[in-house]
Parts: C-alpha cells; sequence; structure tokens
C-alpha cells in the first residue's frame, strides 16, 4: 500500500456532526442504514461508531470495522482506512460494500482480500408505494391481517409530534419491561437511543407516527431520509 500514512483521528459522533456529515453520506449514494447520520448517532455507544474527516472524506469506524469511504478516491481511502488497521495492529475489516463495490475491490487486491456476504447485517429494501397501496396477490394476506384488525378495534394514527413523544418513549419502556425487563444489552440501549433521537427529533431529521387504540399508544414508529430516494425505518414497535 502506498497511500500517505496520515494519521486517522477518529471521534465519537455529535448531534451537531449531522449538519456537515449527512450531506456527504447523501452524496455518496449508499441505500444501506449505515450511510444514515441518525443511525449512526442514534448506535455510537452500542457499536462504539467514530469518524474522522480527513481532506474532506468521511471515514466511518464501527468498533473495529469501517465503512467504505465516503467522498474523494475510493481506492485510496480504502488504503488510508488499510493503514490505519494495521497501524492499531489489527486486521483490516470492511463492512458494507455492495456486489459492485465488492467486485471492484477484488480487482484492486486479486487475493488479498477474503470477501464474504454477512447475512446478519443484510437490510431489507421495500417500494414505498407497495407499503401504502398493498396491491395484488402478494400483500393478500397482509390486507387481510389488516382488516381484521380493523374490525376488532377502534384504532387511531397520528403523527410523531412534542405532544405524543412521551407516549412513544413510556410504550418503548413497556415492549422493553415486557422482553425481558431490559436485561439484554441490546435492548437497553434500543430503549436508550430512542429516547435521545427523539429528545432530538427535529435535529436528526426524525418522522414517524403512532397507533392508539382506545385512547392507548401500542404501536410507533420512526425514521429519516438517507437520500433522496431511500428513508431509513430506525424503530418499529
Amino acid at each position: 500500500l502506498t497511500t500517505s500514512q496520515t494519521t486517522l483521528e477518529f471521534r465519537e459522533l455529535k448531534q451537531e456532526d449531522r449538519q456537515w456529515a449527512a450531506p456527504l453520506l447523501e452524496r455518496s449514494g449508499g441505500n444501506g442504514c449505515e450511510y444514515s447520520f441518525t443511525t449512526l448517532f442514534m448506535w455510537r455507544k452500542f457499536y462504539h461508531n467514530r469518524i474522522a474527516l480527513q481532506d474532506g472524506v468521511l471515514y466511518i469506524c464501527s468498533g473495529e470495522s469501517y465503512l467504505p469511504p465516503v467522498g474523494g478516491d475510493m481506492r485510496e481511502g480504502i488504503e488510508r482506512l488499510w493503514n490505519h488497521a494495521r497501524g492499531e495492529g489489527r486486521p483490516f475489516v470492511l463492512y458494507g460494500a455492495d456486489a459492485a463495490l465488492a467486485a471492484q475491490i477484488e480487482q484492486w487486491y486479486p487475493g488479498k482480500l477474503s470477501i464474504e456476504p454477512s447475512p446478519g447485517d443484510f437490510d431489507y429494501l421495500y417500494n414505498s408505494g407497495d407499503l401504502a397501496e398493498l396491491p395484488g396477490k402478494k400483500y393478500h394476506s397482509k390486507r387481510n391481517h389488516i382488516a381484521a384488525f380493523s374490525r376488532a378495534y377502534a384504532w387511531t394514527y397520528e403523527p410523531l409530534d412534542d405532544g405524543n413523544t412521551e407516549d412513544v418513549i413510556e410504550l418503548s419502556r413497556e415492549w422493553c419491561r415486557q422482553k425481558g425487563n431490559c436485561e439484554d444489552r441490546g435492548l437497553k440501549s434500543e430503549r436508550c437511543a430512542i429516547r435521545e433521537a427523539l429528545g432530538l427529533r427535529r435535529e436528526l431529521g426524525i418522522v414517524g407516527g403512532l397507533i392508539r387504540v382506545d385512547g392507548k399508544a401500542i404501536a410507533f414508529t420512526f425514521g429519516s431520509p438517507i437520500n433522496r430516494e431511500t428513508f431509513d425505518v430506525h424503530v418499529e414497535k
């Protein structure tokens, strides 16, 4: 590797980083949840997400793995991350590469890296029109499920706002209690992340909604846009 040995100085994300980092992530064209600033921010403590800005390029480190560099020359950025890992005395692990980038990396470094899928990290991609309309036979069972719910319950939907945020936070607490009283570290971290994110709803560009049955909040969801084509659903309960 011949890239400059310039040291990357990673640090934890801050809410105010969204102003400059979110546009870089949007322009990257990445559609995975890792390219959502809000996702990176919400889970920064659990996954130890950190960032570095060098020569206009955004570098993201999650634990001991790296996201493909955002901006600049991809090959140069990968080599800089590779050198950083080597300087830390650990293997170079890149995650979040799509098929095209994986093929390009193999061409650049034939036989030097092991490239393999990580099914546990796969995202689900849905067409928003399909979710809104549930057309055709494919969604027949889901339409029936909704119809049965509507017959059984007097329910209402409302957008997430200042007036119902506390109801959503309380529902997330109750959900966590029912899943083992939040003894699981991941669930406890998620509950804390939900509370923090909703407290910064406007700053993080979050939108969402909740469903009530007989006036009681029983379900909610929220998310934020990654780019003009993709919206990232952060939480559904």
